[in-house]
């Protein structure tokens, strides 16, 4: 249906401007040999990057993978993955966004999310100042 799928956080260690791909590590590959990927410059997104977002854009965001408390401290972690996702509203600091699902029988998931773990779509690229109003 022309929906993107989930983005993986990776590290960019080079550009080949000939080609105009990207060299990335992925951090959480468990073989070294396999860690290392040739990706063209229209497929990454600058992350993190703080920058303004309007209600209805299409972003990629984290998701919270919550942890077991650990003693009286509630542990909490992101993924290393970032998943389709529409901004509802916001303020300087986060976003209240609604998760896109491919199934459309599945219910939508809403979450509040810090400003940074959020990224631009990269094949939509940067919005144009009429979109930002």
């Amino acid at each position: 249906d022309g929906r993107e799928g989930a983005h993986m956080i990776v590290i960019a260690v080079g550009y080949h401007p000939v080609t105009e791909k990207y060299v990335v590590w992925d951090q959480d590959c468990d073989q070294s040999f396999d860690a290392y990927h040739s990706v063209a410059k229209q497929l990454v997104a600058k992350y993190p990057r703080r920058r303004m977002y309007f209600k209805g854009q299409q972003v990629l965001a984290r998701w919270m993978a919550e942890q077991p408390d650990v003693g009286s401290v509630r542990s909490e972690q992101w993924t290393t993955v970032l998943y389709p996702a529409e901004v509802i509203e916001g303020t300087d600091q986060y976003l209240q966004i609604r998760y896109v699902n491919d199934d459309p029988n599945a219910e939508s998931l809403q979450q509040t999310v810090h400003l940074l773990d959020i990224a631009l779509r990269p094949i939509e690229g940067e919005p144009d100042q009429e979109q930002l109003k």
